[in-house]
């Protein structure tokens, strides 16, 4: 039994390079107990002293979870996979301009991706269905007969969430060409948009006002309106 146990625990071990891993802590303002606290707090098994080893050079491998919270905690603007390698030493760069990261950013989104593993925009993932659920919750709560409408369907409302949270479909009618967005642009996107959103419907969703019966009608309407505006 302990031997199985043993084996449940064991993860791979992977490279990672000491001198790109002192890059990312300063670019990112992270002292070496800080960032494996930050760490810690998410779920990532790690003392301080295996980072420290890391950068005198005295170990080059880790565990394979710790090197994944390292580059969601230290990659900033880059992209996951190009940051992942560089951390690793493989490749001269990321893939861009080396630029200090936003620690707050770099907090939630480690957290996020400790509750949905493996995406590549985990907050505008998690933001789209937090405001799904509570739109049409709010949308039921005023009118329950809403509930046989399939345009209240929860999959039918959070795809509306998700594709209004996408930058990708602001672009592809707005520009030409339309560069895709990277995975940091997705998230911020999304965040933004959820602001704008819960802003300018707090009224309806603090149970002060109620939403329109011509609501979509209204809301093409405007859309159509700023297409008639002068570039």
């Amino acid at each position: 039994m302990r031997s199985r146990h043993r084996r449940k625990l064991r993860e791979p071990l992977v490279p990672i390079h000491g001198e790109r891993l002192a890059t990312a802590l300063q670019l990112g303002a992270w002292t070496v107990r800080g960032a494996a606290a930050a760490l810690r707090r998410h779920g990532v098994p790690v003392v301080w002293q295996t980072l420290q080893l890391v950068l005198a050079g005295r170990q080059a491998r880790v565990r394979r979870p710790l090197l994944e919270g390292l580059v969601v905690l230290l990659r900033g603007p880059f992209s996951a996979r190009p940051f992942r390698a560089w951390l690793r030493g493989e490749g001269a760069d990321p893939g861009e301009s080396l630029a200090a990261p936003d620690q707050a950013l770099s907090l939630r989104r480690l957290a996020a991706a400790r509750d949905v593993p493996g995406l590549l925009a985990p907050l505008a993932y998690l933001a789209a269905r937090r405001d799904a659920e509570r739109f049409r919750a709010r949308a039921l709560e005023e009118q329950p007969s809403r509930a046989r409408d399939f345009r209240w369907h929860e999959v039918n409302v959070g795809g509306w969430v998700q594709t209004v949270y996408n930058p990708v479909h602001w672009r592809r009618v707005l520009l030409r060409p339309a560069d895709s967005p990277s995975e940091d642009e997705v998230d911020a996107a999304a965040e933004h948009l959820a602001g704008f959103l819960g802003i300018v419907l707090a009224p309806w969703l603090k149970g002060r006002a109620r939403l329109r019966p011509d609501a979509r009608k209204q809301l093409q309407s405007f859309l159509g309106k700023l297409g008639e505006l002068p570039p």
